[in-house]
């Protein structure tokens, strides 16, 4: 065996993390390649919000522009801010789903696992940001810290039925959660949805809603100690809602 000559790395990541990469890397040029599609994603303004000491979420940018989102017993947010004029009163978007977490009960704190969630945030302070917004919310169980703005969770999963609308454990008054897809939603194929995130808020806490400030995209799989596999794609705000075909 010559000396002056490396062996072919081959590496494979554990659980649904290889599910993300592509399944095991047969070499250096594949890991380079799934560095740089993990990087897109930061050169667009997504940042990754870890959640304490947890095993973070694994967030990819695919070549097709969707989001790879794989939770393995843990939990993370990607976000960004929102430029000025982007938001509206619609958000659009595709999803799927082809791994979930055993199905958990979406208003229960600490049990609330789920393969994906789309979340906007409406900060009363923007210069807080999403970290501050975000850790204000997760921390105020705790310390009672408070949270300046609130949240708004769409998310698919869990044990509550598709259309149910609820308080956001965490948050109280200030987070409300729709579930869009419930535990029987199917596996596999890409579902679109159309989310009226104006009236969602006004329904919720009753007030006309200030302009959106983030938005983020995450997976949990922390409670039950799950993992999940899912995708997001072409997510974006419309003034007014494309007709039925």
């Amino acid at each position: 065996m010559s000396a002056g000559r490396p062996l072919p790395r081959r590496t494979c990541a554990a659980g649904v993390a290889a599910l993300v990469a592509g399944g095991c890397l047969d070499s250096r040029a594949r890991a380079d390649d799934a560095e740089a599609l993990e990087a897109a994603l930061a050169a667009a303004g997504w940042q990754v919000l870890r959640v304490g000491g947890k095993p973070p979420t694994r967030f990819r940018r695919e070549p097709s522009g969707a989001i790879a989102v794989a939770a393995d017993g843990g939990a993370a947010f990607l976000y960004r801010a929102l430029a000025p004029g982007e938001a509206g009163p619609y958000l659009t978007w595709r999803w799927r789903v082809a791994t979930a977490p055993p199905p958990s009960d979406p208003g229960r704190a600490g049990r609330d696992d789920r393969p994906l969630a789309v979340h906007v945030l409406f900060a009363s302070d923007p210069s807080a940001g999403f970290f501050g917004g975000i850790r204000r919310a997760l921390r105020r169980q705790l310390l009672g810290a408070p949270f300046a703005g609130r949240l708004i969770t769409y998310m698919w999963g869990g044990t509550a039925r598709a259309g149910t609308r609820l308080a956001n454990p965490y948050l109280t008054s200030d987070g409300a959660i729709v579930v869009l897809r419930d535990a029987q939603a199917p596996l596999g194929p890409w579902l679109s949805e159309a989310a009226d995130i104006f009236a969602d808020y006004a329904a919720a806490f009753g007030t006309p809603p200030p302009v959106p400030t983030h938005i983020a995209i995450s997976a949990d799989a922390d409670d039950l100690g799950g993992r999940s596999l899912g995708w997001v794609a072409d997510l974006a705000f419309a003034a007014a809602l494309p007709p039925r075909r």
